[in-house]
């Protein structure tokens, strides 16, 4: 007697899921002023009216999908902290597992690169930044140790590598497909190759 609900439970759910895929995908494409509770519905075959069933607004659904992108991001990275005592090693784990959450939430992040503004000007989204320096600053804590260590040369603006390799990683959603003749270990090999060994011929 106790299926039905639990059943009707996860129907909702799912729902809800579905809907929340499909805000995702609009906010990224079109932006999240621009993406009207009309299209999302539309988009995702429900009433616009409907919507509120699931969702109490458009802004509930941001923080539905920011919240459990950026909730993921610092636990990763210390996990990766804790793979490997070498440092060269740590960062190109760093890099792998950057560019795979980053693949797997194009969607998430595309919003969070587009909206900064919008995100900045709402105290409520304080939570996204706040976890954004976290993630820079275990990075970074990583580049320092490589430079301390001599594994990393100490002639170079640290802040600017941490900045180039966020913007390496980050834009490669603009351009990636699941379709794409490259797999994801070949991008994150190129990458590590890159900037371990340069472009310049090795004699």
């Amino acid at each position: 007697m106790n299926s039905k609900p639990k059943k009707r439970g996860r129907v909702v759910s799912n729902r809800r899921e579905e809907i929340l895929q499909v805000a995702a995908t609009l906010f990224a494409s079109r932006g999240f002023e621009a993406a009207s509770i009309r299209e999302i519905g539309d988009a995702a075959g429900i009433l616009s009216g409907s919507l509120y069933h699931h969702f109490d607004s458009k802004e509930e659904m941001l923080h539905d999908l920011l919240k459990r992108f950026v909730d993921k991001l610092v636990p990763l990275y210390e996990s990766v902290l804790a793979e490997s005592d070498d440092i060269t090693e740590t960062l190109s784990n760093l890099i792998a597992a950057g560019l795979q959450v980053s693949l797997e939430n194009s969607s998430e992040l595309t919003v969070i690169m587009h909206e900064r503004k919008f995100l900045n000007r709402n105290p409520e989204f304080a939570y996204v930044n706040e976890v954004m320096l976290e993630v820079e600053r275990i990075w970074y804590g990583v580049l320092q140790e490589g430079v301390r260590s001599g594994a990393f040369r100490n002639d170079l603006d640290m802040n600017l590598v941490l900045r180039m390799l966020m913007d390496l990683i980050s834009s490669t959603i603009t351009w990636y497909s699941p379709r794409s003749r490259y797999t994801q270990q070949q991008i994150v090999d190129n990458q590590i190759k890159l900037l371990f060994d340069g472009l310049k011929h090795r004699e």
